[in-house]
């Protein structure tokens, strides 16, 4: 047996009163507990950057192929940035 919530006076039935902010909300914490897990484990963190690096490298060279246009690719990194190293200015 199903029980619905009526999300309104008229009766009809919701048979799904997850909202938009629900879901933006579980996607921000599910990020943030995996993002947590893989700063925990040095390893596994190594392999997610190398496989997602991989992937947008990929995804880049197929659209310059398609678009007959070349690009570099320069990765900066949120941390462990090495001295004297800066991240580009962002104020335009």
């Amino acid at each position: 047996m199903f029980l619905y919530r009526t999300g309104r006076d008229d009766g009809i039935l919701n048979k799904n009163p997850i909202t938009a902010e629900d879901q933006t909300d579980a996607i921000a914490e599910a990020n943030e507990q995996i993002r947590q897990s893989f700063a925990e484990n040095e390893t596994l963190l190594t392999h997610a950057q190398g496989r997602a690096k991989l992937l947008i490298e990929n995804y880049i060279e197929q659209l310059g192929t398609l678009s007959g246009v070349e690009y570099q690719i320069n990765w900066i990194y949120e941390d462990n940035i090495p001295e004297g190293d800066t991240l580009p200015d962002s104020s335009g």
